[in-house]
């Protein structure tokens, strides 16, 4: 199992209701509100996840996505708890 740190700008995010229900096909917690941590099964590289995103974005939107290990901080969000949870093991 894999967490994975996405962070998006979307320049008319009231047009990218799909770009966002793909997040939600995973396990996932809304950080805030352009960052996602979503969670996969079987390991996948970030750029593969990027891929699959791509053609729901503008040429212009951004997007970053990193791997999430168990060194990581939060403060003011509720995604302490969520990474935090027993049943989620960071490798």
């Amino acid at each position: 199992m894999a967490t994975y740190l996405v962070v998006f700008d979307l320049l008319l995010p009231q047009e990218y209701e799909a770009f966002c229900n793909q997040l939600q096909v995973y396990p996932c917690k809304h950080v805030t509100d352009t960052c996602y941590l979503i969670e996969i099964e079987i390991e996948i590289s970030s750029e593969h996840l990027r891929d699959k995103l791509m053609p729901l974005m503008g040429e212009r939107d951004r997007v970053f996505i990193a791997r999430i290990g168990e060194d990581w901080a939060s403060a003011g969000t509720q995604c302490g708890s969520w990474l935090s949870a027993p049943e989620r093991e960071l490798i």
